[in-house]
């Protein structure tokens, strides 16, 4: 999350808690609190892992396999037929 929409956030939910305050029982008071805690600690792993990439490769084709599972596509770059009647029925259903 940038750091500045974290701003805003975090200045959002300290200005409900200050905002709800006296509305709210002590056990409220520390729900939020204990919420506060949790989204920091999320905040804090997302920092750690965005500074990992993945580079996926995708897999060679298998000549002449008719699999339904296997790749969408053929060694020539033409769509299976599996996967052209799949895409023809998602148009159809958008359709609708």
């Amino acid at each position: 999350m940038p750091s500045f929409l974290r701003h805003v956030f975090l200045t959002a939910v300290a200005c409900t808690a200050a905002a709800t305050a006296s509305a709210l029982s002590p056990n409220d008071a520390g729900d939020l609190v204990r919420a506060q805690i949790l989204i920091n600690k999320v905040l804090q792993v997302v920092d750690k892992y965005r500074q990992f990439t993945v580079v996926l490769e995708a897999p060679q084709p298998i000549s002449g396999n008719t699999g339904k599972y296997l790749l969408p596509y053929r060694a020539n770059g033409a769509m299976t037929e599996w996967a052209g009647k799949n895409r023809q029925r998602r148009r159809e259903q958008d359709c609708r």
